[in-house]
């Protein structure tokens, strides 16, 4: 057993898979849908162990999701026997959680690469069109840049794009980043943050708060899994 799930309770350790199935950020109101609520005590403990990433959302309601590391745990879980105290409950979870660990070393596929929001998510917003859309404000540039060939891959691009108008570890609107790279193709962008989606310190994240959503926000989503993202973070 590695260390990463050692001494795990059978709440948290059914909280790592439900998070890791739902692969949005959860509210904690919400996690009872699909699991075992989380108490405050279990909850810091997964925060202490760098396993869980709370934040305030709409209302003052927190949202949880996994970190870098309780992404590796989860996978660990998959690798993992059932603790010898486990209840029947959790046995069987785990017992059906270790098939699909077998299927993923089969397929020599990681966690991340195979899980997808669940339904009830929300439908994708169609991009404003015709008169009354705003398009995103294009980023000024000299005459030499905006005849020069930008150099490097889309998701560099975006990496450098994302350092230059924010700090590591900032929230960064999706329709900024896309007005910091006008010239890069919508198609390819999307690609590329697809690409960076699963990487570990990158964040893309839909907002909790529908209603604070603009016009520029809904338009520059990046679509996935059916549902659609408006914010990044890139921390390392």
């Amino acid at each position: 057993m590695s260390e990463s799930i050692a001494g795990l309770t059978g709440t948290e350790t059914a909280v790592l898979l439900v998070l890791a199935a739902a692969v949005e950020p959860v509210r904690n109101p919400d996690l009872q849908q699909f699991g075992p609520a989380l108490e405050a005590p279990a909850r810091r403990r997964l925060v202490d162990r760098g396993l869980l990433d709370v934040e305030k959302g709409s209302r003052g309601a927190l949202v949880l999701s996994l970190t870098d590391k309780g992404w590796a745990a989860a996978a660990d879980l998959l690798e993992s026997p059932p603790p010898p105290r486990a209840t029947p409950q959790l046995r069987a979870m785990l017992t059906f959680a270790a098939g699909i660990g077998r299927y993923l070393r089969r397929e020599s596929l990681a966690l991340g690469e195979v899980m997808m929001p669940g339904p009830g998510t929300p439908e994708p917003v169609p991009a404003p069109s015709g008169p009354g859309a705003a398009p995103s404000a294009p980023v000024p540039q000299s005459d030499d840049a905006a005849h020069a060939r930008p150099a490097g891959s889309p998701v560099e691009r975006v990496r450098a794009a994302y350092l230059r108008i924010a700090a590591p570890g900032a929230w960064v609107a999706l329709h900024r980043l896309r007005a910091a790279l006008p010239d890069l193709p919508r198609a390819d962008l999307d690609d590329a943050l697809r690409d960076l989606y699963p990487e570990p310190g990158v964040h893309i994240v839909a907002e909790d708060n529908l209603k604070a959503l603009t016009a520029e926000d809904r338009a520059a989503a990046l679509h996935l899994g059916g549902r659609p993202l408006h914010a990044i973070r890139i921390t390392r």
